[in-house]
């Protein structure tokens, strides 16, 4: 039995292996049940792929179901194992090949990774989003003072306090200092603690 993940890798497989001939397999359908699964390979020949000329083989699949209906599918590959194209009989949408890849005798070339943070500023429309964003960003931190005098405020008594008490230990000062301006703090429920221990000891 084949199941789809495992009939991309055996197509590819017939292709590289430039197999030609009819062989049949089982597939489980969409709906769950078992189906007839049949591979038509005819060979190696000579397409054109990006006005590029490849060696190209093309695959039929044929998936029958019990009740009778038959779907039918065709897969075009380089012998490199590349997928060109891919088609199923009735259906509105086709599979290609990216039309701006460069095809070197079918073999793809090597997958050339590029960081975003290399190449990100070259994209105009997201450049202008980060700009706007980071001067948006510079605006809010420029009038966060003046827009909350009661920071101001808040910061002008703490350093008088400093001044005036002179702490020994300025860290813990400053921490209770601050502490002291939280709101009410609710403590935490014990009980979900315990809760989520038993639940790790019951997974375990």
């Amino acid at each position: 039995m084949v199941c789809e993940g495992a009939n991309f890798l055996l197509m590819r497989y017939l292709a590289i292996k430039r197999y030609t001939g009819t062989f049949e397999l089982s597939t489980i359908y969409i709906n769950g049940d078992m189906c007839r699964n049949i591979y038509e390979c005819t060979g190696p020949f000579v397409g054109t792929v990006n006005d590029k000329k490849v060696e190209v083989c093309k695959i039929y699949r044929y998936i029958m179901e019990e009740c009778g209906i038959v779907h039918q599918c065709v897969t075009v590959m380089t012998t490199h194992g590349r997928i060109i194209s891919q088609e199923w009989e009735g259906c509105p949408y086709i599979l290609n090949l990216n039309p701006l890849l460069f095809m070197e005798d079918g073999k793809p070339k090597p997958y050339e990774r590029l960081m975003l943070e290399k190449t990100w500023s070259d994209d105009m429309e997201l450049l202008s989003k980060y700009l706007d964003y980071k001067t948006r960003a510079e605006m809010k931190m420029k009038t966060y003072m003046s827009d909350h005098p009661e920071v101001k405020d808040i910061l002008g008594d703490y350093v008088n306090n400093i001044i005036m008490l002179k702490p020994g230990n300025v860290i813990a000062f400053t921490m209770n200092y601050f502490q002291n301006l939280f709101p009410i703090r609710i403590g935490r429920i014990a009980y979900f603690e315990k809760s989520n221990e038993n639940h790790m000891l019951e997974g375990s």
